[in-house]
C-alpha cells in the first residue's frame, strides 16, 4: 500500500506544475490552435491507458536513442519506478488539468491588475493573488488526479515490474487473480481498500468544489 501512495503521489507532483502552468495560459489566453492542443493535453483522458504504456515502451525502449541514454545515465524508465510514475502522471494530469483551468478561469482578472498597479509584478500578482483565490479548485484537481494515479493499472502495468514490494495496489490486485489458490479474502481487502481510498478522495475534492463555487456566487 505504501508503494501504490509513493507512486501516486509522485505522479501527482509532477503532473501539477505543468498542469498549472498550462491551465493559466488557457484560462487566461487565446491562440491560434488553443482547442487542438486542449483536445491533446485531455486524450490521457479517453484513450485506453494500454496505449499510453506502449507509447512509453516505444519512446524509452533499450533500442531508442532516448532509452539508451537515459539508461546510460542510471535512469531507467522501463520496468523501474520512474516508469510507472510517468504513466500514472500521464493519465492523472486531464484532470488535474481541467480542474485547474476552471478554478483559474473563475477568478477575476481584474484583481490580478489590480495587485500590479500596487506594484506587484507579473509573478507575484499571479502567485499572492489569483492562486490563493483559486486554492480550492486547484487542491479539489490534485485530488482527483491522485485518485486516478492511485487507481492506474493498464498503462502502468505495460511499464511495470512484478516483483513483490514493486506492486501498486490495482497491479497487486491482478497479481493476486492470476497466482491459483491465492486468498481471495485477501483480494477482497484490497479490493475495499481501493474504494475507499478513492471514495475518500473524491469526496473531499467534490467537497472542496462546492465549498469555493458558493464563494465565488
Amino acid at each position: 500500500m505504501g508503494y501504490s501512495l509513493l507512486i501516486a503521489g509522485s505522479a501527482t507532483v509532477l503532473a501539477i506544475l505543468p498542469a498549472l502552468l498550462a491551465g493559466q495560459l488557457f484560462a487566461r489566453h487565446t491562440f491560434p490552435g488553443k482547442a487542438l492542443l486542449e483536445t491533446l493535453l485531455m486524450m490521457p483522458l479517453v484513450v485506453p491507458p494500454v496505449v499510453i504504456g506502449y507509447g512509453l515502451l516505444i519512446l524509452f525502449g533499450r533500442n531508442t536513442s532516448l532509452g539508451t541514454w537515459l539508461h546510460g545515465i542510471g535512469i531507467p524508465i522501463l520496468f523501474a519506478p520512474a516508469g510507472m510514475i510517468l504513466a500514472s502522471a500521464i493519465v492523472a494530469f486531464p484532470l488535474i488539468f481541467r480542474s485547474m483551468r476552471a478554478a483559474l478561469e473563475q477568478t477575476d482578472p481584474h484583481l490580478e491588475q489590480a495587485a500590479r498597479t500596487l506594484g506587484c509584478n507579473r509573478l507575484r500578482a499571479w502567485t499572492d493573488v489569483t492562486l490563493p483565490l483559486a486554492w480550492p479548485g486547484l487542491v479539489s484537481g490534485i485530488l482527483l488526479g491522485f485518485a486516478r494515479a492511485l487507481g492506474e493499472f493498464g498503462a502502468t502495468r505495460m511499464v511495470a515490474t512484478n516483483l513483490p514490494g514493486e506492486r501498486t495496489l490495482a497491479l497487486e490486485i491482478f497479481h493476486q487473480f492470476e497466482v491459483p489458490g491465492s486468498d481471495l479474502g485477501a483480494v477482497a481487502g484490497l479490493v475495499l481498500l481501493s474504494v475507499f481510498l478513492s471514495g475518500i478522495l473524491l469526496f473531499t475534492g467534490d467537497h472542496l468544489t462546492r465549498a469555493w463555487k458558493r464563494r465565488q456566487s
